[in-house]
């Protein structure tokens, strides 16, 4: 699915809100072009405390695609000091 957020204000809700539906041990996975500004879309991630790892990449004529796993940091501390 292809979105148009110029502003970033539908990635901003997303990141703030996503952790809310996630289980103990959940993450997301998205699929981010460098056409999109994919620094921007980390900062406001790392803002609602969203860790990455890169476990992706798709090279094409004029950009990358970048597959990322998300993982809310409080959540993996919390599951780190329970076990």
């Amino acid at each position: 699915m292809a979105i148009f957020d110029p502003g970033k204000k539908l990635i901003e809700k997303f990141f703030k809100e996503a952790g809310n539906y996630l289980k103990e041990d959940g993450y997301i996975l998205i699929a981010y072009s460098t056409v999109a500004n994919v620094k921007k879309m980390l900062k406001i991630a790392h803002k609602y405390g969203w860790k990455h790892e890169i476990i992706g990449v798709k090279k094409l004529q004029f950009e990358k695609i970048f597959i990322y796993k998300m993982l809310l940091f409080f959540k993996l501390v919390k599951n780190t000091l329970l076990k």
